[in-house]
């Protein structure tokens, strides 16, 4: 990898795990608009919310609370893929810019309907805004779970 004066190589410690693609990376730019120094600045990357096991690893008042809605950063998920942990906790809070590659990004057959992206994105919304649109569909959900 090329490292120019003003850059320092970074690493970091990464598992392969499951994950809500939050935004698929906008619109990409003619490549007649970039030089080869500036593509890599371009290229759209996908924004993904990744999802963490919850196996053995949170206590069950928190995994009771988490279940409710009670918090903005995490979202309780029982995900249709794997055999043994299925049930997981999407932090929004981690959300990530993640490389439109196959070697980034295992894609499965799995997509949420409109109505699910909808939901997701009010959630989202309350985190970085702080903010509960009471008429969504999700601040009625969160009502109600939060009510049992």
């Amino acid at each position: 990898m090329p490292l120019d004066d003003n850059e320092i190589f970074c690493v970091y410690r990464a598992k392969k795990r499951p994950a809500i693609i939050i935004s698929k990376g906008g619109i990409g730019v003619d490549s007649e608009l970039t030089n080869d120094r500036a593509k890599r600045r371009t290229d759209r990357t996908i924004l993904l919310a990744p999802s963490y096991s919850v196996q053995d690893a949170y206590s069950e008042e928190l995994c009771e609370r988490i279940r409710r809605c009670e918090y903005p950063q995490f979202m309780w998920d029982d995900l249709p893929i794997g055999e043994t942990e299925k049930e997981s906790l999407i932090r929004f809070d981690h959300l990530q810019p993640v490389g439109r590659s196959k070697k980034s990004v295992e894609f499965t057959k799995y997509c949420l309907s409109e109505k699910a992206i909808a939901f997701i994105m009010d959630w989202v919304n309350w985190l970085i805004s702080g903010y509960l649109d009471e008429a969504s569909i999700f601040c009625e959900t969160r009502s109600v779970l939060m009510s049992l």
